[in-house]
């Protein structure tokens, strides 16, 4: 289901795109430190789109290999406790006997 609902969402976002490009074919005048450069205005947007999915990606890359590098610590010390714990119920057992 929301597979489905990410390609409509796609195909909603595409067809937006497409209708933007073809009402809007006017050149527009970038001007940047080193220059300037006339660019039709969808390619300009299109090109922050993919700068700003690519800076996305990267955010999210370096908050997941943080909180991976965080489960891994946090599964470690689990085992540990469990550890400690099943020593813990051994020495008790074989303190008091058996039941």
């Amino acid at each position: 289901m929301f597979r489905l609902i990410g390609w409509l969402f796609f195909l909603l976002v595409f067809l937006a795109g497409l209708v933007f490009t073809v009402y809007n074919p006017h050149p527009v005048t970038l001007h940047y430190v080193l220059g300037s450069v006339d660019i039709r205005l969808a390619i300009l947007l299109l090109i922050n789109l993919l700068l700003g999915v690519a800076l996305g990606i990267l955010v999210s890359g370096a908050w997941i290999l943080q909180l991976r590098y965080q489960n891994r610590r946090l599964r470690k010390n689990q085992q540990q406790a469990a550890q400690e714990i099943s020593q813990l119920q051994t020495k008790l057992s074989s303190h008091h006997g058996p039941a």
